[in-house]
């Protein structure tokens, strides 16, 4: 999530400034500055697709959000759908759409509905009749499938079907957004683009919490209306605040410099060759990379990837190297920021390779 490297002086500065005006405002039957500017820069690099912004404090909430505008817009139509695999955050809705899994058992009966659609068409054609909305990480799932990479073209047969029958589509790339799968989005890959799209994380260049929900204004105009009632009714304290946004839109200046654009195809560049070196060694189960995310699964004989002990072997081994890692049991991945240079990036790699000298099975 941190894009630009720790303390980067340039948001610091426009953080500073912001602090310095207006630390915090309730964000209801208020606006500042800040917030504005934020949401005209979000919708102008998200490709026009979108026109309205209605933010919020995290990757949850901004599921959360999209989750409350989808459900009144559905009408009567009653099935949730969702990308079966999928990590959508840790609030309750944003768990009843994951499904029931490894995070979240103890929390499963107390779940709503949802239904986790297989990819692929198939299953998509038998529910789409009834649903109200399609919520996907695109091109890449995070911490319940181990860093899954699937298929674009996949992706976007979905999405068209969901457009053909009014089905609304909810982009969550919490974590793929800003450069980390190679263009500003991950749904730039696709031909179909999302009626929502759900940001976090890397935001605010991963210095403060904030979250972002991307409506189109078909969505938007669901809730115009005299009645008082009729509007969407939602907020969190801390949503829009002047220092987050103000980190945010620093953080977005330094993403469209041409020296980022440069660092993160060299990331991704160095990320291919590597795998190209080392796929198929017989202790990697798998070995892959998209932008600027590299993922290496080790090969053992644990049932579940999550619970997997290596990973406290791992940690162990990284850690005396200097490298602070965060493996998902048994699956490493590494997302850099976009300021680290070739040898940083090459003493990570030789770790990873000694990684493999001992026994992990």
């Amino acid at each position: 999530m941190n894009t630009h490297g720790h303390c980067h002086p340039y948001i610091a500065e426009k953080m500073a400034e912001a602090m310095h005006q207006l630390d915090q405002v309730l964000f209801a039957d208020f606006t500042h500055a800040y917030s504005t500017q934020l949401a005209n820069r979000l919708l102008e690099c998200s490709g026009s697709h979108f026109d309205k912004v209605f933010f919020s404090d995290s990757g949850s909430t901004a599921v959360e959000t999209a989750l409350k505008i989808a459900l009144r817009k559905g009408g009567k139509k009653k099935k949730i759908l969702s990308l079966k695999g999928g990590y959508y955050g840790d609030t309750f809705g944003a768990m009843s759409l994951a499904g029931t899994n490894y995070f979240n058992r103890p929390y499963a009966p107390y779940f709503f509905d949802t239904i986790q659609i297989s990819e692929g068409v198939g299953q998509l054609k038998s529910e789409i009749e009834e649903a109200i909305c399609f919520v996907y990480e695109p091109l890449l799932q995070g911490a319940v499938s181990g860093m899954r990479l699937y298929s674009a073209d996949g992706l976007n047969e979905m999405l068209s079907l969901c457009r053909q029958h009014g089905v609304i589509t909810i982009a969550d790339e919490v974590m793929t957004g800003f450069g980390r799968c190679g263009p500003l989005f991950a749904s730039e890959l696709m031909e179909t683009k999302p009626d929502m799209l759900c940001l976090a994380k890397a935001l605010s260049g991963g210095t403060l919490p904030i979250g972002a929900t991307l409506v189109r204004k078909e969505l938007y105009g669901a809730f115009l209306s005299d009645d008082l009632s009729e509007a969407l009714l939602h907020g969190s304290s801390y949503a829009g605040n002047p220092i987050t946004a103000a980190s945010a839109l620093a953080n977005l200046e330094l993403l469209e410099q041409d020296a980022c654009s440069r660092a993160r195809e060299a990331i991704g560049q160095a990320h291919k060759e590597f795998c190209v070196k080392w796929r198929g060694h017989p202790h990697f189960k798998r070995l892959e990379s998209i932008g600027t995310i590299l993922i290496a699964e080790y090969a053992t004989d644990h049932p579940e990837f999550y619970s997997d002990p290596i990973r406290e072997r791992l940690n162990e081994h990284f850690f005396s190297e200097g490298i602070a890692i965060r493996p998902f049991g048994r699956v490493l991945y590494i997302a850099p920021p976009y300021c680290i240079n070739h040898e940083d990036l090459i003493w990570i790699y030789k770790t990873i390779e000694s990684s493999l000298n001992f026994s992990i099975r």
